[in-house]
């Protein structure tokens, strides 16, 4: 008897609604190695689109939540209530595997469970389109092994399927919690490789949220940078690929605890920062009376014009019938949040306005506010005077000011 069939465990997915037969194809290696039904969680919404597809051995678990980013994306609390919902009460081990990875065989899953962590994780085995072996993926992971008693670090709503930084939290949450915690690394995981899909905003916004979370006794949310955020990710990739997480019978948690406190200190102690922190200022009126000119720029794309009128700006499209935008392009010294506050005195017919890809139609003057992550070094506003042959607008003042909450 192996390991896998004399350890009792569930197993739990998450299918994305897209590529069902592909991903159903996938989990059936792990079906056909270990014998028990797979568990996938997921909203109402997505299971109306492909429940009736799927075969008789993955079992539909419905969860209810808030979408994230334009889409269903799933917060890990609410995977931890699906377990919490159908999972056996007398099985000890949750095997978590994300929708695309395969495994080699009954072994793999054998070792997964055999480990004697409280948390198992391990990464997949990346495979070209065409069959080429690409190797161990290493900037992620998508296999997890949990005991019961470590399933805790999954109550959380800012991290999601799909998007940046969760699989790199879940095990480092489980070592600041004082877990046992593995790296599996003779197991075989084979993954296609296809275009990542999250989004930079993403994967500065969640990666504050993580540093903060881990210590924030150690760090001033406005010495956050989009730099020092990744600084960070290889911090953490490095403490998760480490030799030691990967020893046969590994439990580290007080030296490795230490070791990751320590390197976040490092992180905001970095001594080439200290000509940005002398210039930097948390709130900034880039357009208005009190506007000294610096740190930003002002763009046009013909036949739209932006141009200076006093101590506002007037953006017009010259009588163009469509075409033609305006930038106003912000120096923010640092990543982060901030919330603008745009002043528009005049508007033709309406004004659009875009930011990160976000965009607001304004039909009158009025102020505009908005909170938005700099990801970058640079914050920029795009003005489109819309379908309109006499679309003109006047931007009397510009505010840029950080927020404390990420």
């Amino acid at each position: 008897m192996s390991a896998a069939d004399a350890l009792s465990f569930d197993h739990f997915t998450s299918i994305a609604p897209v590529g069902i037969e592909a991903q159903v194809d996938k989990l059936a290696t792990w079906h056909h190695a270990h014998g028990r039904p797979v568990f996938t969680v997921n909203h109402a919404r997505e299971f109306d689109s492909f429940a009736g597809v799927l075969p008789p051995w993955i079992v539909p678990v419905e969860v209810d939540f808030e979408r994230a980013y334009g889409r269903d994306y799933l917060p890990l609390r609410a995977l931890h209530c699906g377990i919490s919902r159908a999972a056996h009460p007398r099985h000890e081990h949750i095997v978590f595997t994300n929708s695309d990875i395969k495994v080699r065989g009954r072994d793999d899953v054998a070792a997964l469970l055999a480990s004697g962590a409280d948390l198992t994780f391990a990464s997949r085995n990346d495979v070209a389109p065409d069959g080429t072996e690409r190797g161990v993926y290493t900037d992620g992971f998508d296999v997890f092994a949990f005991r019961r008693s470590a399933l805790g670090v999954l109550d959380r709503d800012d991290l999601r399927l799909g998007m940046p930084w969760w699989d790199y939290m879940v095990p480092l949450f489980a070592i600041l919690a004082g877990h046992a915690v593995r790296r599996l690394d003779d197991g075989v995981f084979p993954h296609v490789t296809h275009t990542q899909r999250w989004s930079e905003v993403a994967y500065q916004d969640i990666g504050t949220r993580c540093l903060l979370d881990m210590a924030p006794d150690l760090i001033d949310e406005t010495d956050i940078t989009g730099a020092r955020i990744t600084t960070f990710a290889r911090f953490t990739n490095d403490i998760l690929n480490s030799e030691a997480l990967g020893e046969p019978g590994g439990s580290l948690t007080g030296d490795l605890r230490a070791d990751i406190r320590r390197g976040i200190r490092n992180i905001f102690r970095d001594p080439e920062d200290d000509g940005e922190r002398a210039e930097y200022r948390p709130s900034r009126e880039l357009i208005g009376p009190n506007a000294d000119g610096t740190g930003v720029e002002f763009a046009a794309k013909a036949p739209a014009t932006l141009e200076p009128v006093g101590t506002a700006w007037q953006l017009s499209r010259n009588g163009a019938p469509y075409g033609g935008v305006g930038r106003i392009m912000a120096d923010v010294k640092r990543g982060g949040r901030y919330e603008v506050e745009l002043t528009v005195s005049a508007v033709g017919k309406k004004l659009n306005v875009t930011i990160f890809g976000v965009r607001t139609t304004l039909d009158r003057p009025q102020v505009f506010r908005k909170s938005v992550f700099a990801p970058r070094e640079t914050l920029t506003i795009a003005l489109d005077p819309a379908e309109d042959s006499r679309g003109t607008a006047t931007i009397t003042g510009l505010r840029l000011r950080r927020i404390a909450t990420a």
